[in-house]
């Protein structure tokens, strides 16, 4: 079902324009995203919420604007202002190279 969703909306004839994910898209598919806005930077795990890690922050932000995509750079936001100031913090974060 994922690759079916993955494939509409890569498509630029399909009509699906939109995709509104959990953190797994994050992982493994190939989108043509220009833009993607967190809904919340607060994760619930079962009997208590945190914040999302810098680390999917990092990986669900990369999906936007990727070489491989339609567009080269990519825009990354949130949908509630509190959480922005965290959003640039972890966005700036610079991993080790492995």
């Amino acid at each position: 079902m994922r690759r079916i969703q993955a494939r509409l909306f890569n498509d630029p004839n399909s009509g699906f324009d939109v995709m509104v994910a959990s953190d797994a898209m994050g992982m493994g598919l190939n989108l043509n995203i220009r833009r993607v806005v967190f809904h919340t930077l607060e994760k619930f795990e079962g009997t208590y919420v945190k914040p999302v890690s810098v680390s999917m922050i990092k990986q669900i932000s990369g999906r936007a604007g990727r070489r491989s995509s339609e567009w080269e750079k990519g825009l990354v936001t949130c949908f509630r202002s509190a959480d922005i100031s965290y959003l640039k913090e972890a966005l700036s974060v610079n991993f080790p190279r492995v």
